[in-house]
């Protein structure tokens, strides 16, 4: 059982949050297409509340290594 477990394949952090920028992008061009002027401000809403999400943790990700970089070019 614990190789069943263990051979499914578990989206990553990174996957999920690609994936959730993902079905919001689409989910914006579907109500544009086709819902009201609510769905589109709902569905747009929810763009960027998921967009800035992402980008946050994409910053957050990314600062250790920029913190490392600014080290060491004032090291130098």
């Amino acid at each position: 059982m614990d190789d069943e477990i263990q051979n499914r394949s578990i989206p990553t952090f990174n996957e999920s949050l690609d994936k959730m920028m993902g079905e919001a992008w689409n989910e914006v061009k579907e109500d544009f297409s086709n819902g009201t002027g609510i769905d589109r401000a709902a569905s747009t809403a929810k763009l960027v509340g998921k967009g800035s999400f992402y980008v946050g943790v994409k910053f957050i990700q990314n600062l250790p290594d920029a913190i490392q970089r600014m080290k060491e070019k004032q090291g130098k």
